[in-house]
């Protein structure tokens, strides 16, 4: 799968499009100055920056100090499809699905999970690393 982008419908593409609208007019101005800088649907926010997806399938990882905005490498990447899916189960279509050759996380032991709450950083989350 390319980086940049993923192949969408046009059917999720224009979904992607509404929630991004929908995310502009919403009162939270973190989620407005995403939108503002991205022109993609916020997905979640961590140490100042924001993960948005574009209608394109581009995972945009947003830096709230520099104002820059850039392709996410692949580990966020998968670990930002995860969490779009999470936040609007419409995107579940997007969740990265585990290619035959991954390999188990030894450090969640496959759950995704460390300290019963948090995403493990080992694997973005995903319970499984690309070879």
């Amino acid at each position: 799968m390319n980086m940049a982008s993923m192949n969408i419908s046009i059917e999720t593409s224009e979904l992607i499009k509404r929630l991004t609208d929908q995310a502009e007019q919403a009162e939270a101005p973190i989620e407005k100055e995403v939108v503002c800088a991205t022109k993609a649907l916020p997905i979640f926010t961590a140490l100042g920056e924001a993960f948005a997806l574009s209608p394109r399938g581009e995972i945009i990882q947003y830096d709230f100090e520099t104002g820059q905005a850039d392709l996410a490498d692949e580990g966020w990447r998968n670990f930002a499809l995860k969490k779009a899916a999470e936040r609007y189960p419409e995107l579940r279509e997007l969740t990265p699905i585990r290619v035959p050759d991954a390999v188990t996380c030894s450090a969640c032991s496959g759950t995704g999970v460390v300290l019963e709450t948090l995403s493990c950083g080992a694997c973005n989350g995903m319970g499984w690393l690309s070879p």
